[in-house]
């Protein structure tokens, strides 16, 4: 069995909301395998998403310990942080998070800003591995929800992340393009890519190597 590359031991996240202390993560404790195809499933509100930005290095644990690829997350300074997320870690969106005023290719290379000219043709490389080649020089409003997200796809795999984080990626699609998506993200697990996919859909959640539950912050089963 491959080693893991999430850890998370007791993980409480809590927000104040006036007086009222709202825990979204209570005392989660899981381990992801590398390579793994993981879908974290629940309600909306379950903590799924808090999870995941965790994760993802875009929000802090109020406690406990989170480990990713071999780094423990609460010893990270910000600037660490950022360093650390862009090397390690790619994101896709429901709503894509792709810029309006540039191409297909253009934004797949923006995570890559500092050094574009060296991966131009890597992302011309991975637009053609997501369907999307005869698209490279079209911007997003002229694509459909399906080749925006494919694009999405691409982008986050521009700098070689070990790992695609993806947030309710199925959410604005048709059943038949979601199902596209999610082979998309099984042939990348085939590749090595852990992938780590939240959703409230089962039918989307079933197609994962391993499901995980969560209801009010807490891991019920996976």
């Amino acid at each position: 069995m491959s080693e893991a590359i999430i850890r998370m031991k007791d993980v409480r996240k809590t927000y104040r909301l006036g007086k009222v202390d709202i825990h979204a993560l209570d005392g989660v404790t899981l381990e992801i395998q590398s390579g793994c195809f993981t879908s974290i499933a629940g309600a909306s509100g379950a903590g799924k998403s808090t999870m995941l930005h965790i994760l993802g290095c875009l929000d802090h644990a109020t406690s406990g310990e989170v480990h990713v690829n071999g780094r423990n997350l609460s010893e990270m300074g910000d600037s660490e942080l950022t360093a650390f997320r862009k090397r390690n870690i790619g994101f896709v969106f429901q709503f894509f998070n792709l810029i309006p005023t540039l191409t297909a290719r253009e934004n797949v290379l923006m995570p890559a800003m500092f050094d574009r000219e060296k991966k131009a043709e890597k992302a011309d490389e991975l637009l053609k591995m997501v369907g999307m080649s005869h698209r490279t020089e079209h911007h997003p409003n002229e694509m459909s929800g399906g080749e925006r997200q494919r694009v999405a796809i691409a982008r986050a795999l521009i700098n070689d992340p070990p790992m695609i984080l993806a947030d309710e990626p199925t959410g604005n699609l048709d059943s038949q393009t979601g199902k596209e998506i999610i082979d998309l993200f099984r042939t990348l697990s085939g590749e090595g890519k852990t992938i780590v996919l939240v959703t409230h859909e089962k039918d989307v959640a079933r197609f994962a190597d391993r499901i995980i539950t969560v209801k009010d912050g807490k891991v019920l089963d996976g």
